[in-house]
């Protein structure tokens, strides 16, 4: 699997590798506190944001869970995290103004303007999903022999993962989980529903 996708040109292993960056800089920015690590953080933006745009995503939950972190009060870490967050930003202001000037719309989902039945978004989520663990390159409409063992196991570890840490890890552990998966997640699925 790997070197299938070692031998395309795409960002998603080092776009996977800038997300658990400025995740691990997140964190401990929050923890240290100090200048230096909400630098380290702001610079982990911005690798990520040049890496793949759809690092917003990601930027938007580690925003969520500081807010949560802060109780929603303005306290100095959250500024540090305003101030890193807007310095990453800005240091992605030019090829952002690239992106904008372009003569073609930037779509990350085009598909989402084709209408498609319950049913097969919700099985399309799931196969994703999956993909997580394993990737058989199943297209849409393979009999169902090979697609419903593996998305059942998929989606019993995926089940099993969740109750693990909501009943082991700390509250601020799984929220960071939950945010990572859920706000990506939630930006592709509001609009597939819409």
């Amino acid at each position: 699997f790997n070197i299938l996708y070692a031998q395309e040109a795409r960002q998603y292993g080092f776009w996977m590798a800038m997300i658990c960056f400025s995740s691990a800089a997140l964190l401990y920015a929050t923890r240290k506190k100090t200048q230096v690590s909400w630098l380290l953080y702001a610079f982990s933006i911005t690798l990520s944001l040049y890496t793949f745009i759809l690092s917003v995503l990601v930027m938007l939950a580690h925003g969520l869970y500081v807010l949560w972190l802060e109780s929603l009060k303005l306290t100095r870490t959250l500024k540090l995290y305003l101030l890193a967050s807007f310095a990453g930003y800005i240091t992605f202001l030019p090829w952002l103004l690239v992106l904008i000037e372009k003569d073609e719309p930037i779509s990350a989902a085009g598909w989402t303007a084709q209408p498609m039945p319950l049913q097969v978004l919700i099985r399309a989520w799931v196969a994703n999903a999956s993909r997580i663990f394993f990737d058989i390159n199943l297209d849409s409409t393979p009999p169902l022999q090979y697609t419903v063992p593996p998305l059942l196991l998929a989606s019993a570890l995926i089940v099993y993962s969740i109750l693990y840490l909501l009943r082991k890890a700390p509250a601020r552990a799984w929220l960071f989980i939950f945010l990572l998966g859920g706000v990506s997640a939630a930006a592709f699925i509001i609009p597939d529903l819409l």
